[in-house]
């Protein structure tokens, strides 16, 4: 568990490089109650309180549903949970903000695998995934997926 913990950190800081600069900044209307609910998601991520951090990025995505960053935590904290089926949701939005992100990408087939759509998967784990991400696979249940291509 801990080993799947730092993977999805670094392969968080993998997805994170591109988003900087796509990231709008909120309107004036909900900067406020967005930035307080990014600040205390990340708190609560960082604290190890799941379920907290799970609600309040389920929040801050509905003030913002652009922000692919919010999506990407969302969906690891699910997959964390082995919430899978929400994790391929928050994950699938995240693609769709940022479909360059090969970190999200794979991270999606690794929920569909976990869900039983060895199709879907492997489509999303047979990209240029980082390495780390390719080595989380090949550390689960998702390794299965790989060997479906035969």
């Amino acid at each position: 568990m801990v080993r799947v913990r730092v993977l999805l950190f670094v392969a968080g800081l993998l997805f994170h490089a591109p988003l900087m600069a796509q990231t709008p900044a909120p309107t004036q209307a909900d900067a406020v109650g967005f930035e307080s609910l990014q600040a205390q998601a990340g708190r609560a991520r960082e604290a190890g309180r799941l379920d907290e951090a799970v609600r309040l990025y389920q929040k801050a995505v509905a003030l913002r549903p652009d922000w692919a960053e919010g999506w990407w935590y969302l969906g690891t904290l699910l997959y964390d949970q082995d919430a899978f089926a929400g994790a391929a949701g928050a994950l699938a939005q995240a693609v769709k903000l940022n479909p360059k992100s090969g970190t999200a990408v794979a991270m999606l087939g690794l929920c569909e695998a976990k869900l039983g759509r060895n199709r879907d998967a492997l489509a999303h784990l047979d990209t240029d995934a980082p390495q780390i991400v390719v080595e989380l696979a090949q550390a689960s249940d998702a390794r299965r997926i790989l060997e479906f291509r035969t």
